[in-house]
């Protein structure tokens, strides 16, 4: 299994594949905002791939519509309730969940 890193709480944690990132964060005790309940009606649960983005699946045309809609889009910001992780990798993936609610 491929290491999740949660920065800045600093927690690792495995898991299995075909999870969406809130659900292994939330699992883990990781504090991730999702105001909408992570059903990508919101963009609370954004958070920057920092390292890893190849395990993941890619971005969607909604999630990219929501970021843009508040200028919080760019090419590492996702919404944890849309991020899959799909693969192992070798290296881990290194996730920031911002806290001043701005990538």
């Amino acid at each position: 299994m491929t290491d999740f890193y949660f920065i800045p709480c600093g927690k690792k944690v495995k898991t299995v594949k075909g999870k969406n990132l809130l659900d292994i964060a939330l699992e883990n005790d990781v504090v991730i905002d999702h105001n909408c309940g992570g059903v990508c009606a919101c963009v609370s649960c954004r958070v920057v791939v920092l390292s890893g983005k190849s395990a993941l699946n890619r971005i969607t045309k909604g999630e990219i519509e929501n970021l843009k809609e508040t200028g919080l889009y760019n090419s590492r910001t996702r919404l944890a309730c849309r991020v899959k992780y799909l693969k192992k990798i070798k290296k881990d993936i290194v996730i920031l969940i911002p806290s001043d609610g701005k990538n």
